[in-house]
């Protein structure tokens, strides 16, 4: 296994992939975890992750729910009762994933959720 970097994306490609059924899958998991470890905003970088976990394909979904795991990390809060609520819902479909993120949250997060 070789380590690849993810190369920052812009908002606006990050839409156009999440928005095209066509987008090469790849491309999207890519810009999707590019985005979670770069977006200097964490609330749009949350939403993104969140919508992403609908999307069609399992690969984006996992994506999207480490996605949430980086945001958690970079940021140190995210909405504990939305984004665990959407990963425990699909617990089984992200397998490894999903619960790699709550363990992000649990542990970067665990100021910001023991104050809600």
């Amino acid at each position: 296994m070789r380590y690849e970097g993810l190369d920052p994306v812009s908002r606006e490609e990050l839409l156009r992939l999440l928005a095209n059924p066509d987008a090469p899958e790849q491309a999207v998991v890519r810009a999707l975890l590019g985005m979670a470890l770069q977006e200097a905003y964490g609330p749009w970088a949350e939403a993104r992750c969140l919508e992403a976990l609908h999307q069609e394909r399992l690969s984006v979904r996992k994506a999207a729910a480490q996605g949430l795991g980086h945001v958690a990390r970079r940021h140190g809060l995210v909405d504990p009762r939305r984004v665990v609520g959407e990963l425990s819902a699909r617990a089984e479909e992200l397998g490894g994933a999903g619960e790699d993120a709550l363990d992000d949250i649990a542990v970067y997060c665990r100021r910001a959720w023991l104050e809600q």
